[in-house]
């Protein structure tokens, strides 16, 4: 039986396929993997834009941590009286998030129109969060 795709998993697909043409796995940082994250949005024009980020490191307060939750990357922060957990932070920091790769993505003409591609090599592994 044929696996059905969504509009949004095979325009991720056809992103991360130009991103791999472009950036070889051999070539790559190989730490970038394990801190990337990639996801996309339907544009004005019906198309997908699709983005690959890296987020800052951020120091946590003791009583706080990252949760992902569905899609979402959340801060959390424990109150200390309390003990009761609640979101600080949606979406992860917003503050200097790097996007090292941006594309649209046109499904039905199968083309993908780069509009970021960042030089790999000028990422340092030290200045971003390892993905949740």
């Amino acid at each position: 039986m044929k696996e059905k795709y969504n509009e949004y998993q095979i325009a991720i697909y056809m992103a991360w396929k130009k991103f791999e043409e472009l950036h070889p796995k051999p070539i790559r940082p190989k730490w970038l993997e394990e801190f990337i994250s990639i996801g996309g949005t339907k544009s004005q024009n019906k198309n997908w834009i699709v983005t690959i980020t890296l987020f800052p490191k951020i120091e946590l307060k003791q009583n706080q941590y990252w949760e992902r939750k569905n899609q979402d990357i959340r801060l959390i922060e424990i109150d200390k009286t309390t003990g009761k957990h609640f979101v600080v932070l949606c979406d992860g920091p917003a503050k200097d998030t790097i996007i090292i790769f941006k594309a649209e993505i046109n499904i039905i003409k199968n083309l993908v129109n780069i509009l970021i591609d960042a030089d790999l090599n000028k990422l340092n592994k030290t200045k971003y969060q390892k993905r949740i």
